[in-house]
């Protein structure tokens, strides 16, 4: 398919034009997936070298409603549910005593919201897209306005310019303030994540809390 997707139908709004997605996170990925499914070529710039340059942070919930509909739409549902944790929805709140304060089951929510690794997610879209969709190592240093388009300059490749770019690099992103003046801000509240391996063994007294959650 031709970069400037003139293969699309006469009609389509995206014929003729170039397409940029700036980040290859899940959202960045699913639309991908979306557009791919569509007959759209796109490009997705992401920062990281590779995909598993370095760890991609916690699981996430993925609600029927938001992300396991768009999952569906993008025809992964199946591939999904094979790495999907059912059993990651259970909860339990246990205070600086080790007494268990609160607890919630798989069965006590009415939505399903199966857990899913961000970096088995990742892998997953990856799987999905056309070979060479993903240009890794190339985060925008600049996003420039010209004419109708805009020039993405990179550090270590040729700038080029696209009609259409989307953002969905995170935090610091490139895209947004060509969109709003609002700059991210520290909302107060702060989400600390450690990892444990071989719990049993090593560290059995936070075993037994994990069991815990486990019981209604």
């Amino acid at each position: 398919m031709p970069e400037d997707n003139t293969h699309l139908p006469k009609p389509h709004l995206l014929r003729g034009k170039r397409i940029a997605i700036v980040g290859g996170g899940p959202a960045g990925l699913t639309l991908a997936r979306l557009l791919q499914m569509n007959n759209v070529r796109v490009h997705v710039f992401e920062r990281d070298v590779e995909a598993h340059a370095r760890l991609q942070g916690g699981s996430l919930d993925l609600h029927e409603k938001s992300g396991q509909l768009a999952l569906d739409r993008c025809g992964l549902t199946r591939h999904f549910s094979t790495v999907a944790r059912p059993e990651g929805q259970a909860t339990c709140v246990i205070d600086k005593h080790g007494v268990r304060r609160a607890a919630l089951a798989v069965d006590d929510e009415e939505e399903s919201t199966p857990e899913i690794d961000r970096g088995a997610l990742r892998d997953l879209l990856l799987s999905s897209l056309d070979e060479g969709t993903v240009i890794w190592g190339s985060p925008p240093c600049a996003i420039l306005p010209e004419a109708n388009r805009h020039r993405l300059v990179f550090e270590r490749r040729q700038a080029e310019l696209f009609d259409l770019v989307i953002g969905a690099d995170g935090l610091r992103s490139k895209v947004r303030p060509l969109i709003t003046p609002i700059k991210p801000f520290y909302s107060g509240v702060t989400f600390i994540e450690t990892r444990l391996s071989n719990v049993d063994d090593r560290h059995p007294e936070i075993a037994r809390f994990v069991a815990m959650s486990q019981r209604r």
